[in-house]
């Protein structure tokens, strides 16, 4: 597990955000027992990748400029939790007979927020390199009154097994987790964060892992 400051420190070089915000963001969340932390007076303590993908989540909540606000990122992060798909699907790398019985399962039933601590425990595995190949990215929708989360395939991905619920968009086909109907007429903002992101993430929690049993 690594610390909260380097998780920090990544996040806010991977995606220009000042650090300041993602003490915020993490100070609330801690608050609100969404993260561990020390004693009195203490920061927040190592985090697991589940802490990470709560961290990761409401960067994203904040970041995505219509609803999101440091002061309330514990209530945006709880909503995310609800956000659900109910299929499972593995993504080939393209549509040949050998790609498709190679396939890797990417996505199961269960929520966003495990979607993405799933992806970055796996991406600090030897499932790194065929992980990187087929998932272009996650990340979050905002809409009227309704946010939904997603995950990316890269171009020629081809999916396989039950897919549930699955939406198109202008840079393909995503795998939706929703709370209800997804609506994409109107106004919208997205915030994504791309896989080879999350590798850096996960690259973070491996050698603080490896580090602390070493």
């Amino acid at each position: 597990m690594a610390t909260v400051q380097l998780i920090e420190n990544e996040i806010s070089r991977l995606g220009g955000i000042p650090a300041s915000t993602l003490r915020t963001i993490a100070r609330r969340l801690g608050e609100s027992g969404l993260l561990p932390r020390g004693g009195r007076g203490t920061r927040l303590q190592r985090l697991s990748a589940l802490d990470c993908a709560r961290l990761i989540i409401g960067v994203m909540r904040v970041a995505d400029g219509i609803s999101g606000t440091a002061a309330r990122v514990d209530l945006q992060v709880s909503e995310v939790e609800k956000l659900q798909t109910q299929g499972k699907t593995a993504f080939a790398s393209d549509d040949s007979l050998a790609a498709v019985e190679s396939a890797i399962l990417v996505v199961s039933p269960g929520s966003f927020l495990r979607q993405v601590e799933s992806l970055i425990r796996r991406l600090g595995t030897d499932e790194k390199a065929r992980l990187l190949g087929v998932v272009a990215a996650v990340g979050l929708t905002t809409g009227a009154n309704r946010t939904w989360g997603w995950v990316e395939p890269r171009s020629g991905v081809e999916f396989v097994h039950e897919i549930v619920s699955r939406l198109d968009h202008e840079s393909g086909t995503r795998i939706v987790f929703a709370d209800g109907d997804v609506e994409c007429s109107g106004f919208t903002r997205e915030v994504r964060m791309t896989s080879e992101a999350l590798c850096e993430i996960a690259s973070l929690c491996r050698d603080g892992s490896e580090a602390r049993h070493g």
